[in-house]
């Protein structure tokens, strides 16, 4: 199972914190074991239905706290986030939700805020997503794209630590050590074809955690 995959490459521990945002109807719920403590973020209450039963046929419902709202609420996730994990967490995910925030520019820089408001200094960030140019090409052909349908590119990334870390789990290629700007926009160009907007969230998003870091440790 890639998402799985994803979530065990990232190398987290047994007891941290979780924020996930877009939960969707809990087909995540079952790699939450590990965690300690998790806010689930969902903005559509017939999903909720299903996420909550699934959470209690883990076992769970005691350490998941269900938020009824878009990514894109930075107070009422900040407020939830401080009240029942008491703090920062420290794993933000986001599985398949990241193609719903491109409404607006402002949508996507809220989205930002609210990952930066809630993840700690030495915090880590796990997402996945597809493809929407050959996913729209599947109904329309193009340039016979059909076929790389199922190309999905998951990417881990170590965002305020000094690495960072990206990993195509189709090539099963892990690179590390990823420092600059340059470098950032040359791997994910070469990784995510025809899916700009994407290339341009890992580019806000990474600048925007360097400079979330730089104003705290001078503070």
């Amino acid at each position: 199972n890639i998402i799985n995959t994803a979530f065990e490459l990232s190398g987290v521990k047994q007891g941290l914190t979780l924020l996930d945002i877009g939960s969707g109807r809990g087909g995540d719920v079952s790699k939450w074991r590990n965690y300690s403590k998790i806010v689930a973020v969902e903005p559509n209450p017939e999903h909720i239905v299903e996420l909550q039963r699934r959470i209690a046929l883990n076992g769970m419902s005691d350490r998941v706290l269900i938020v009824n709202t878009g990514g894109e609420d930075i107070v009422t996730i900040h407020n939830a986030v401080r009240h029942f994990i008491g703090g920062r967490v420290d794993v933000v995910s986001m599985m398949l939700s990241m193609s719903f925030f491109w409404r607006s520019q402002s949508m996507v820089n809220r989205l930002v805020n609210t990952i930066i408001s809630n993840i700690k200094p030495d915090g880590k960030m796990i997402f996945l997503t597809i493809d929407g140019d050959l996913v729209e090409q599947t109904f329309e052909p193009a340039f016979d794209t059909g076929p790389y349908l199922s190309k999905l590119i998951a990417i881990f990334i170590d965002m305020i630590l000094s690495d960072s870390y990206f990993l195509d789990l189709v090539s099963g290629k892990y690179l590390n050590n990823v420092h600059s700007y340059d470098i950032l926009y040359d791997i994910v160009t070469n990784h995510i074809d025809n899916h700009q907007e994407i290339i341009k969230f890992l580019v806000f998003i990474y600048n925007k955690l360097l400079l979330n870091r730089s104003v705290t440790t001078c503070a």
